[in-house]
């Protein structure tokens, strides 16, 4: 009896040696994707998520193996704006917009390496979007953020991924041009924006904006921006 129980203690204490091991090679993964992010930001170039998906594998592989996290790379291409999951399917979906986001959601899934995740990239090159600060801070963690903003704004556009991001940025700049003010909030991941609390929903939606264009990969830039600028005439008229 007294031998079962010394050799259920050693394989604990090993369990738990390779728990911490795992843990801290996790925490090594997302400081060297955390380096990865700031070239990023010192050197924008244009690029896909795809590529920039697969340079996070390479950073990561040597401190955790890809395939002990519960995630899944699909080209985003393949399925636009259908829904390819279940009901029944409990994780998270990740979309980014440029090579900043991708790492920021790599990190967020390395912190949960038990959840389910579904990483939807694409091929399509594009130039980067975020180009803000502070560098240090991961916005994509929260799901959604303020990507781009001016001072009372009539408006807000809500996008998610590749290329819906881009679309969003340059209405949100033609309509700058004119004088229009308005918002982009991008939506790397949804389920994460929607586990935050109410106060910081409301502060990146702005309910209280009424003019607002949820973005999709096949609307063209200048029918955003003057679907948006229709929009705003039609509430103040």
């Amino acid at each position: 009896m007294h031998i079962k129980a010394n050799r259920i203690f050693i394989h604990l204490t090993l369990v738990f040696i390779d728990i911490v091991f795992f843990m801290q090679n996790i925490q090594k993964a997302i400081e060297e994707l955390q380096q990865a992010k700031l070239k990023a930001y010192q050197v924008p170039v244009k690029g896909s998520t795809k590529v920039a998906g697969e340079l996070c594998m390479e950073t990561i592989t040597p401190y955790v193996s890809p395939k002990m996290l519960n995630m899944k790379i699909v080209e985003e291409e393949n399925y636009g704006d259908k829904v390819i999951f279940t009901q029944n399917f409990s994780g998270v979906v990740f979309k980014p917009a440029d090579i900043i986001e991708t790492i920021e959601c790599w990190q967020v899934v390395l912190d949960m390496p038990e959840v389910h995740s579904v990483m939807m990239l694409s091929g399509e090159e594009l130039d980067p979007v975020r180009m803000d600060k502070p560098i240090q801070a991961n916005r994509s963690r929260s799901g959604a953020y303020i990507l781009r903003y001016t001072p009372n704004p009539k408006g807000i556009f809500v996008a998610s991924g590749t290329p819906q991001v881009q679309i969003a940025v340059e209405a949100y700049e033609i309509l700058n041009e004119q004088g229009v003010s308005t918002r982009v909030v991008s939506v790397p991941c949804e389920r994460l924006m929607e586990q935050e609390d109410k106060d910081f929903i409301r502060e990146v939606l702005s309910p209280e904006l009424e003019a607002r264009v949820f973005v999709n990969a096949k609307m063209d830039v200048q029918k955003v921006a003057d679907l948006m600028l229709d929009m705003i005439e039609a509430l103040e008229g």
